[in-house]
């Protein structure tokens, strides 16, 4: 597992999403901005008419920090089951393990 006590190299949470007002921005300007409290950290366009699947889009962008957070919480209290699958698989019971499937989707949040 990667080491969590490393500062991430992503900005800080929390984000939030803005709605960038139609009227008050050019027509190729994004429908929704995802920000911090420095930065913009996504802009999300919307497909013609479609602002409720570009809103839906920009608040998960925007929990990213928060959900990132959860699964290294989880990950600390979570022990490693692949030792068990040595001894289940001639049984033809796997067990899925979760440590490795929360290391897997951490190291991608983590990922450069």
């Amino acid at each position: 597992m990667s080491d969590q006590t490393q500062s991430p190299k992503h900005t800080p949470g929390p984000w939030f999403v803005r709605h960038n007002n139609p009227n008050d921005r050019p027509l190729e300007a994004a429908d929704f901005s995802v920000e911090s409290f420095t930065w913009v950290v996504a802009e999300v366009y919307s497909d013609i008419g479609d602002l409720e699947e570009a809103e839906a889009n920009a608040r998960l962008i925007a929990a990213a920090p928060k959900m990132k957070a959860f699964l290294v919480k989880q990950r600390a209290e979570v022990v490693c089951v692949c030792g068990l699958n040595k001894i289940a698989a001639p049984l033809g019971a796997g067990i899925d393990c979760t440590a490795c499937e929360l290391d897997a989707l951490i190291a991608e949040a983590e990922a450069n």
